[in-house]
């Protein structure tokens, strides 16, 4: 049994790939597996996935027809037999201790979770920015208000290593669906159902910051997955828990997070679509979240129009 099984999806990333793979090769901590799963790639993914498991047997490489980061993350746990799991996403980097960081930390306690608070984005122009991930330093957490800034912070997955017989045990597997907030319904079932979670400052997670990814694209008002996501979260933590107090008191953390991520994904709306989406979030949540009205939001669709009457005679280019 390896120590840890470090789960990789991949599509289409051929431009950032074999960076990932080679930091995931460097790690001072040997013992691990590396399982790739391409999600139905178009470039030249598969060849770089092959040729570098070639050269590391510790890479294996499945492949599957496109099905989302979600199924590609979950055919990767069927097969890991590493005692803890790690998601590392096929365009981001990591330090070489990173792993070994996370895992040496894991004893006396053995936690179901462990989670570093050292996470960079990284920008195409190489700037490195802190985000914050609610984590202040090293602790052992274990009662829902401990553990809540994991969630009300951040939605990241990757930044974590998951016992893998506890994410077996609860049954818990990625949300498939596609939604600018997939990654969320893991993170919150995994730390809401955590017995203990170990929080590190070490190891180095440098999340990668693209403006063409999924995260990125261009807003639809009529975007419903993210109610989707978090019913479904809701859901499996009352189930899982059995307890209706310690359900109602993730209730107001996850709806602290929704709250949050619905208001940001609002704010990058085009301006005119904003109050449609601000009845669409009160109808569909039972008006347990209101975003507010921004203060400037007459004279942001006024200006909205212009820009758009000036685009459409060839006077304005929208920034890419």
């Amino acid at each position: 049994m390896a120590k840890v099984s470090v789960v990789v999806p991949v599509f289409d990333a051929e431009e950032y790939l074999d960076e990932t793979l080679t930091s995931l090769c460097r790690q001072t901590l040997d013992d691990i597996e590396i399982i790739c799963v391409d999600d139905g790639s178009t470039d030249r993914s598969r060849d770089i996935l092959r040729a570098m498991a070639d050269g590391d047997p510790r890479i294996q490489v499945i492949e599957k027809a496109n099905g989302g980061v979600g199924s590609a993350r979950n055919l990767g746990i069927e097969s890991a037999t590493g005692e803890y799991l790690s998601f590392i996403d096929s365009d981001d980097v990591v330090s070489d201790d990173y792993l070994e960081e996370l895992y040496s930390s894991i004893l006396p306690e053995k936690p179901d979770i462990v989670v570093t608070g050292n996470v960079l984005e990284y920008w195409p122009d190489g700037r490195k920015n802190s985000r914050n991930v609610g984590v202040t330093g090293d602790a052992l957490l274990t009662s829902p208000s401990e553990k809540a800034p994991l969630i009300t912070s951040t939605g990241l997955t990757q930044n974590k290593l998951y016992r893998t017989a506890f994410i077996n045990g609860i049954g818990l597997r990625h949300y498939t669906g596609k939604s600018v907030s997939e990654d969320n319904y893991f993170t919150i079932c995994a730390v809401a159902l955590a017995e203990s979670i170990k929080t590190v400052r070490k190891g180095t997670y440098l999340y990668r910051q693209r403006p063409q990814s999924i995260t990125k694209a261009r807003k639809r008002p009529d975007d419903v997955s993210m109610y989707d996501v978090y019913d479904q979260a809701r859901a499996f933590v009352s189930k899982t828990l059995g307890s209706e107090k310690l359900a109602s008191e993730w209730e107001w953390i996850i709806s602290t997070r929704q709250q949050t991520d619905l208001t940001n994904y609002h704010l990058e709306l085009a301006p005119p679509d904003r109050a449609g989406f601000r009845e669409q979030t009160a109808r569909l949540t039972g008006d347990r979240i209101r975003i507010p009205r921004p203060d400037n939001e007459r004279r942001a669709i006024i200006k909205f129009h212009i820009k758009s009457a000036l685009a459409s005679i060839g006077l304005y280019h929208p920034p890419r």
